[in-house]
């Protein structure tokens, strides 16, 4: 148990020697600058964190769930993981193995640096809103986005079962 004194943010958290039944519950309306992980984990985060900075999971960790996420990178070593939150900004999120579903309200490219989805395999992606990043994977399932998805580049080695869009604009799709 971490505690941080009333109204800061815990500005680093690094576990070491963890695994698949520990657990990493942010609570409270809090952010998170960066995420260090030896090992793996059940889950990380929590519908009221937001991340800021860095994650890094050696291991695997099967459901990671923050409420905003904003200039951060997201990096996964193996099984197949979960994302969700609600707005994304300026997001690179690296899987070595496959992401079985992303599910975000928005996903906005606000800077120079792209945004990208790197993985073997992506099951499925739903953006409520706006999407504007690249997806690179070897196959990728459905991908739905209510809104606009511009800025985009979605590629796949073998296969893409699904793409639908509000809209779509400035954007490459490649099977």
């Amino acid at each position: 148990v971490f505690r941080a004194a009333e109204g800061a943010n815990p500005g680093r958290i690094v576990l070491d020697g963890t695994t698949g039944a520990t657990t990493l519950a942010i609570k409270g309306d809090t952010s998170v600058a960066d995420i260090v992980v030896n090992g793996s984990l059940k889950s990380l985060g929590s519908k009221t964190t937001d991340l800021t900075g860095h994650v890094t999971v050696t291991g695997a960790v099967p459901k990671v769930t923050f409420d905003d996420v904003n200039g951060a990178t997201l990096d996964v070593g193996s099984g197949s993981v979960a994302f969700a939150a609600d707005q994304v900004q300026d997001l690179s999120l690296t899987s070595a193995a496959a992401i079985k579903s992303v599910k975000v309200g928005q996903w906005l490219d606000t800077d120079a640096t792209p945004d990208t989805i790197t993985t073997p395999t992506l099951s499925s992606l739903a953006a409520k809103g706006a999407f504007q990043a690249r997806i690179t994977a070897g196959t990728i399932g459905k991908v739905t986005v209510g809104g606009a998805m511009s800025g985009s580049d979605v590629r796949a080695e073998q296969s893409i079962a699904g793409l639908t869009a509000g809209s779509i604009s400035d954007s490459s799709v490649f099977a």
